[in-house]
């Protein structure tokens, strides 16, 4: 194996140690935060189950979703899912309500790393 490759597996393993298990982490607090959502409160819902949508924006206890189909933001999360959460980054089978708070998950796949 060439030096260059190797440092890139070096850089790959690095990456996969660090954002695997942050990835996992997010997935599991956006799971849980969907017990926050009133149903009788919904106003709107979008459902993107079978699309993969991208974080685009992040701000302190809040995210912003997008796909083919569009931008749903701002999200209301947990300030713990913005401090780990990546532009970029990949999530599937999501689905979100609007509220008179504001947007939340209410459906969530996975979170896969950039």
């Amino acid at each position: 194996m060439s030096e260059e490759a190797a440092d890139g597996a070096a850089e790959l393993t690095t990456a996969a140690t660090r954002d695997l298990p942050a990835a996992e982490e997010l997935s599991s607090l956006l799971y849980d935060s969907r017990k926050d959502v009133d149903n009788d409160a919904v106003l709107e819902y979008v459902d993107w189950e079978t699309e993969l949508a991208e974080i685009s924006r992040i701000e302190p206890g809040k995210l912003w979703f997008k796909s083919e189909l569009g931008e749903v933001g701002p999200v209301v999360v947990p300030k713990r899912a913005t401090q780990i959460a990546r532009p970029g980054w990949g999530v599937t089978a999501l689905g979100f309500a609007r509220t008179s708070d504001g947007w939340r998950v209410v459906e969530m796949g996975n979170v896969y790393p950039a």
